[in-house]
């Protein structure tokens, strides 16, 4: 009796870890939380995400696989803010569209799009908030394409001067939760001086040995193989 419960328990742990990869979305936990943006381009930052997770060094067991997005062009014109912690991913796309009344299926390599009976009651969207245009419009004011930026810090968390970079350029960052403790453990001197967005993003993630990938939306970013060999501005602490 008992070596039939261990095979039923061994049985069921190896379907339910095939059912987690075999997932498109996955069930790994994140933190998304961005200024007001249109649905479509959440939905494709999310995209650009599972893409760059593939190439994650410690990529989870629960990952998913790379998706695209079909349909979107039925959320035109509507905007949200989402501030999500530790959620799965599935449940992050499910809410955000079932907040603002669609759903989607998977098919294939793609989420598809479509409108909903109805829209998710309140309370299922908390980390959800539809907003007019015009907050768009003013969240995303960004500084000049040519702005310099220069830092003199002599130590201070990964996670803290991503969240200074995200501040002052206006650039959101998304990371995996489970890589939280881990940014912050690092700690950096910064001597940055006169470097462009790009020059800051390049060395900052090439320092610390991440990969990242950007779009209108913002910066995904993964833990990568190893650190660049030269990385100007920015030296990991020991």
């Amino acid at each position: 009796m008992i070596a039939k419960t261990v095979a039923t328990l061994t049985l069921f742990c190896l379907v339910s870890s095939a059912q987690a990869q075999d997932s498109l979305l996955g069930n790994h936990k994140i933190d998304l939380r961005l200024r007001p943006l249109p649905v479509g381009e959440v939905l494709d930052l999310l995209s650009v995400r599972s893409k760059s997770a593939m190439h994650s060094a410690d990529r989870p067991a629960d990952a998913g696989r790379a998706w695209e997005v079909a349909g979107a062009e039925q959320l035109a014109g509507i905007v949200v803010k989402v501030d999500f912690v530790a959620t799965p991913v599935s449940q992050v796309v499910a809410e955000t569209l079932g907040c603002v009344g669609f759903a989607y299926k998977e098919q294939g390599n793609r989420i598809v799009i479509e409108k909903a009976a109805q829209a998710l009651p309140a309370d299922r969207c908390r980390s959800v908030s539809r907003v007019s245009s015009s907050a768009i419009a003013s969240s995303q004011t960004r500084p000049a394409p040519d702005k310099k930026y220069s830092w003199q810090l002599a130590s201070i968390s990964a996670d803290e001067f991503m969240t200074t970079f995200s501040r002052e350029s206006g650039q959101n960052i998304v990371v995996p939760a489970t890589q939280n403790e881990l940014l912050h453990r690092i700690k950096l001197r910064v001597q940055v001086s006169d470097m462009s967005e790009a020059e800051v993003l390049q060395n900052l993630f090439g320092c610390i040995g991440w990969n990242y990938q950007q779009t209108s939306a913002g910066i995904s970013a993964f833990r990568g193989a190893r650190p660049a060999a030269d990385c100007r501005g920015f030296t990991v602490l020991p």
